[in-house]
């Protein structure tokens, strides 16, 4: 076990094993310890542990980084939609040509690819977050799997993938590219 003590030095931490030592009766008269100072260990495996923690922020920064350009596709497609219909409705408003089913299903386009972007931007943030600050919460795998499509859907369809996720458990899903 661990044992911290108080040394002149200052604080140090020793692991211990204890065994007693027996009279002819078989009862303990003395307890033999032999302690190694694991101090410069434990600092070490601390010091492992913290620039594990910073490789695997900075590898998901890498990876982040990388799916930028994918990212702003995705993201760019969805404004020019946006701006391409806003252009358009104002175009016939000028005119006085609006018809209010084409107003409405424009604005749907609209709201749809705004929330599209909206998942982009979130999925973003999840990924980007350093998940030694954050709260461990429960999340259904669906979730994760539509953040993860929606942040590399690009890169799928320019390497002619093809990604099934079917209802079900997620071992069903296949991924497949030409």
């Amino acid at each position: 076990a661990e044992e911290p003590i108080d040394t002149p030095k200052g604080k140090r931490t020793l692991h211990t094993k204890k065994i007693p030592v027996l009279d002819h009766r078989g009862e303990a008269i003395f307890l033999l310890g032999i302690s190694r100072d694991i101090t410069d260990d434990l600092a070490l495996k601390k010091e492992l542990e913290e620039k594990q923690k910073q490789l695997n922020q900075a590898a998901k920064l890498s990876t982040l980084g990388e799916m930028a350009a994918g990212v702003a596709h995705e993201i760019n497609n969805p404004l020019a939609v946006i701006d391409g219909k806003a252009r358009s409705l104002l175009r016939k408003v000028n005119r006085e040509q609006i018809d209010v089913e084409v107003l409405e299903n424009s604005l749907n386009k609209i709201i749809g690819m705004t929330e599209r972007i909206g998942k982009i931007v979130s999925g973003l943030r999840t990924f980007s977050r350093n998940t030694d600050q954050s709260d461990i919460k429960e999340i259904a795998v669906n979730e994760i799997l539509d953040t993860t499509v929606g942040l590399v859907f690009e890169r799928l369809q320019r390497g002619k993938c093809e990604l099934q996720l079917p209802k079900g458990t997620p071992e069903s899903a296949r991924l497949e590219c030409n």
